[in-house]
């Protein structure tokens, strides 16, 4: 990959078995596709955790 969008990095919340147009568009771009994980509380809140 080249560096042309320097440190820019895609997040995703969809579960990781439908990423599939998120690779694609990062494979294009030449950048990261970033790892998170969503979390659910039971008020109706969600809180994203970046894992990079």
């Amino acid at each position: 990959m080249d560096d042309k969008y320097g440190d820019l990095i895609i997040f995703d919340v969809s579960p990781k078995e439908h990423q599939v147009f998120s690779k694609k568009v990062c494979e294009i771009l030449g950048v990261k596709l970033g790892d998170c994980e969503v979390k659910k509380f039971k008020d109706g809140e969600s809180d994203i955790e970046i894992n990079d």
